[in-house]
């Protein structure tokens, strides 16, 4: 399974990319590809292990069309096709800055975490209630300066966490902490 990370100040302080790296490094056998994504007192990461047709165009972490959400996810959903008629969501509809119709795929829907985001932006928090699958992600709301984050209640990757004085962190793995 893929892996993803994170690092949350709540001292006023900028999460240190060296911090995210440091984590990022410790995840390497979880996937080659992946990214990061700093801004301010969040950082986010992901390791990516190719497992779906869709996760050819898996880029992550995936920043929705504002800019207010950031979202890392190890999933992988078994209703897509639900979710894509209660999201609204059609060929054409924009993941990872392109249109879906422009990926040269036989793929039709985007990757299991553009429906999470789309999940989340219509039911909020709640949107773990449409999902079916296995996954653990975290999204960062910077509207709302929180962190959420969600695992599978049956069978999921697990999310691993530690708490200093004035900060957060989270990982898929024990290592990455």
């Amino acid at each position: 399974m893929s892996a993803i990370f994170g690092n949350i100040r709540f001292d006023g302080n900028p999460v240190e990319r060296p911090s995210l790296e440091a984590m990022q490094s410790a995840l390497a056998a979880h996937g080659a590809d992946g990214g990061l994504w700093l801004e301010g007192s969040a950082g986010l990461g992901h390791r990516l292990m190719r497992f779906t047709p869709q996760d050819v165009y898996e880029r992550q972490p995936l920043v929705s069309d504002d800019g207010a959400i950031v979202l890392v996810a190890d999933a992988r959903l078994d209703n897509r096709a639900e979710l894509l008629r209660d999201c609204k969501l059609e060929i054409g509809d924009w993941v990872s800055g392109q249109p879906i119709s422009n990926l040269q795929s036989p793929i039709s829907t985007p990757p299991d975490s553009a429906l999470i985001l789309h999940a989340y932006q219509r039911w909020g928090e709640a949107c773990v209630q449409h999902l079916v699958g296995v996954y653990a992600f975290a999204l960062w709301d910077a509207r709302a300066q929180r962190l959420f984050a969600a695992r599978s209640p049956i069978v999921a990757p697990s999310l691993y966490y530690t708490t200093r004085p004035g900060r957060f962190a989270f990982a898929t793995a024990p290592r990455g902490l």
